[in-house]
């Protein structure tokens, strides 16, 4: 998944951390409703077996949002970054890099 957000932030002259604002920026609306089963579904689809660290600077009030989701479902930051990313997957690769 990180080479995967890397990838787009090359491919859309961004940053790593403006991958992840945008995908939460499209994300957050729905998974916010959702209760903590996507995160297991999400694991289980993703299996994660090559764990790396990568530093995104975030704002402070988004830090904030995405600690009380983690919170609410009982999950990591890390899994609730990496599942707005996935459900924005799509969306972030239409997004030209012009826009």
């Amino acid at each position: 998944m990180l080479q995967e957000i890397q990838a787009q932030a090359l491919r859309l002259d961004r940053s790593v951390s403006w991958v992840v604002r945008k995908a939460w920026e499209i994300a957050a609306a729905e998974l916010s409703t959702r209760d903590n089963d996507w995160i297991s579904e999400l694991m289980a689809a993703h299996a994660v077996d090559d764990l790396r660290k990568q530093t995104v600077y975030l704002p402070p009030e988004l830090v904030a949002e995405l600690r009380r989701e983690s919170a609410r479902l009982v999950a990591s930051l890390s899994h609730v970054v990496l599942g707005a990313y996935v459900h924005a997957r799509d969306a972030i690769a239409a997004i030209s890099h012009n826009d």
